[in-house]
């Protein structure tokens, strides 16, 4: 389950690297004075399914198996959340498509069987 996982991530990945470079000093300014929109949002829900998949697997890993189902249901949100940002990845910036690649990077690891 792991590759398909991982597979699944690599478009995203390939992409958001790709962005990542271009004009990343002038989107880090206006990022900053930049108010919140549905992109950013949704970047947001991604980093906060991210940070509550890390922590289920930790706990998980240590042998807390009560959280196994718990585990499963932030798993897949986290996946659908990362399937949005894929189909929205014509609209980042740079210092979004960075973010958004740092976050899957982060959590692919924990993202096993």
């Amino acid at each position: 389950m792991k590759p398909i996982i991982l597979a699944s991530l690599s478009p995203l990945l390939a992409v958001v690297l790709s962005l990542s470079g271009c004009g990343a000093a002038d989107s880090r300014e206006n990022a900053a004075s930049t108010p919140v929109n549905e992109l950013d949002a949704m970047i947001n829900e991604y980093e906060k399914l991210s940070h509550e998949c890390l922590r289920l697997s930790k706990k998980h890993s240590t042998g807390d198996v009560s959280v196994t189902v718990l585990l499963i249901e932030a798993r897949k949100d986290f996946q659908d959340t990362g399937a949005r940002l894929q189909q929205a990845n014509g609209k980042m910036s740079p210092l979004q498509a960075e973010r958004v690649a740092g976050i899957a990077a982060k959590t692919a690891p924990y993202l096993g069987p």
